[in-house]
């Protein structure tokens, strides 16, 4: 078993560095079946070192619209919540928030993630603990999930796992303005809902013109 999982470790290993000369061409015709394989390695474990070059391999090709479709066809936002939830390391915890926040640009990738019991409380949890660029990819997900979703129960979800008090947080700390910037979009998404809310500060709350009330929005299945 043990050399099985060290041969699916190597050829990963060899993938990545692949992947690493490609050029936009080359992996531009890139196939399902390879995407489906990649996600399968975080899926069924290999050794640490190729779980992270797996993830790299995601995360350089998952900024383009195709290939962030085949991710999320394969699963790939399920899989890589399930491996977030054992709280890795800082680098692969970087690496996982890189590729969610591209993948969470469709609506598809957002519905995965909402899908997921854990999606909106792992995301949450790791803000203002790993890094500045998991800060930065974390809060873009959440950015992208309050604008999109049009859930009545995603403002829920975000209070019960404290995702809306940790984006309060943000604006009190010292940090990066242009953080700062996409952290305060997030509390007044949800108003109506939030202003009540004894966990968060309400002076951070400001009802934005024009905004939607959330009550009037649909269910899960458009998010």
């Amino acid at each position: 078993m043990d050399n099985d999982v060290s041969v699916k470790t190597k050829a990963v290993l060899v993938l990545k560095k692949i992947i690493d000369t490609a050029s936009y061409k080359q992996l531009e015709i890139l196939k399902p079946e390879f995407f489906k394989r990649v996600v399968g390695v975080l899926r069924n474990g290999i050794f640490h070192e190729g779980i992270n070059a797996a993830l790299h391999i995601m995360f350089a090709v998952c900024r383009w619209g195709k290939a962030q479709l085949m991710m999320v066809k394969a699963g790939a936002v399920f899989e890589l919540v399930e491996l977030e939830l054992w709280s890795p390391e800082k680098r692969t915890t970087e690496l996982i928030l890189g590729v969610l926040s591209n993948l969470c640009s469709r609506a598809d990738g957002r519905a995965q993630l909402l899908s997921h019991v854990g999606g909106i409380a792992v995301v949450s949890k790791r803000i203002l603990k790993v890094s500045l660029a998991a800060d930065n990819r974390a809060i873009l997900i959440l950015s992208l999930i309050c604008e999109y979703s049009r859930n009545i129960m995603v403002p829920q979800e975000m209070l019960m796992f404290r995702a809306v008090s940790k984006i309060c947080k943000v604006l009190k700390v010292d940090c990066a303005p242009y953080l700062k910037d996409i952290a305060k979009e997030i509390p007044t998404s949800h108003f109506d809902v939030w202003k009540n809310s004894p966990c968060i500060d309400g002076s951070l709350l400001k009802r934005r013109a024009g905004s939607l009330s959330t009550p009037g929005w649909n269910n899960r299945s458009q998010s």
